[in-house]
C-alpha cells in the first residue's frame, strides 16, 4: 500500500480514469499520490491507499479531480477551487508556447502543439493530439488516440471519444458528445451526440454513447 507522509496530492476518484491517473504519476512523475473516493473507502486500489472518503476531510496540499465524467468533475472542480492543483503534465510532447488551465491532466503520449489554450480540469488522454492553435474550453475530455486539427475550438464540456478525428478550423459547441471513431467535417453548433464519418447528429440523444 503506497501512501505518502505528506500527502501533496490527492486524486478525487478511484474509478479506471484515476486508476490510470495515479499509475502515470507514478511512472514518470515519481511522485506518491493517494485517493479520496467514497464507495472505497479504507481500500488499497492499484496499490494506492483510499485515504479519504468525502471532499470535506481532504487535508491534502493539492486536488486533482480523476474523473472522466465533465459533468461531475466541473461540479467539484468548482466545490474544491482553492486546492485544484496545477496541470498536471505526464510524459507528453508538451510545447510551452501553449496555456493549460488549473486541475487540467494531460496524459502520457499525448501531444499539445504549440499557441493552443487549454482550459481548467481538462483531460487529454493517452496518446490523444491536439494540434497547433487549438482552444479546449474547461472541462473538456479528449479520449485517447482523438485528434484536434490545428485551429479546432472545442466549448466547455465537449467530450472527444476514442479514435475521433475533428478537421482543422471547425468549432464544436459546449456540451457535445463526439462518438468514438467519428471524423467532424463542418462546424457542430447544436449540441447533442454526433457519431459517424462524416459525424451527424444521433437519433437518441438521450443517450450518451
Amino acid at each position: 500500500m503506497k501512501t505518502s507522509s505528506k500527502h501533496n496530492l490527492c486524486l478525487f476518484g478511484a474509478g479506471g480514469h484515476g486508476r490510470v491517473l495515479a499509475a502515470q504519476i507514478e511512472r514518470f512523475l515519481h511522485a506518491s499520490v493517494v485517493f479520496c473516493d467514497r464507495s472505497l473507502y479504507g481500500q488499497s486500489v492499484a496499490g494506492i491507499h483510499v485515504l479519504y472518503k468525502e471532499a470535506a476531510d481532504i487535508d491534502s496540499e493539492r486536488i486533482c479531480i480523476s474523473i472522466g465524467d465533465n459533468s461531475l468533475r466541473e461540479e467539484l472542480h468548482n466545490l474544491l477551487l482553492p486546492k485544484i492543483s496545477p496541470p498536471i503534465i505526464i510524459n507528453s510532447d508538451y510545447n510551452f508556447a501553449a496555456s493549460i488551465g488549473a486541475g487540467s491532466q494531460i496524459l502520457a503520449g499525448s501531444v499539445i502543439n504549440t499557441m493552443s489554450v487549454i482550459g481548467s480540469s481538462v483531460i487529454v488522454n493517452t496518446n490523444a493530439v491536439v494540434e497547433h492553435d487549438c482552444t479546449v474550453g474547461d472541462f473538456c475530455h479528449i479520449a485517447p488516440g482523438a485528434l484536434l486539427g490545428g485551429g479546432v475550438s472545442l466549448g466547455s464540456s465537449v467530450f472527444v471519444g476514442t479514435g475521433a478525428v475533428i478537421l482543422p478550423g471547425l468549432h464544436v459547441q459546449s456540451g457535445t458528445i463526439i462518438g468514438a471513431g467519428s471524423v467532424v467535417t463542418k462546424d457542430i453548433l447544436d449540441p447533442g451526440i454526433w457519431v459517424g464519418s462524416p459525424a451527424r447528429p444521433h437519433l437518441k440523444n438521450s443517450q450518451r454513447l
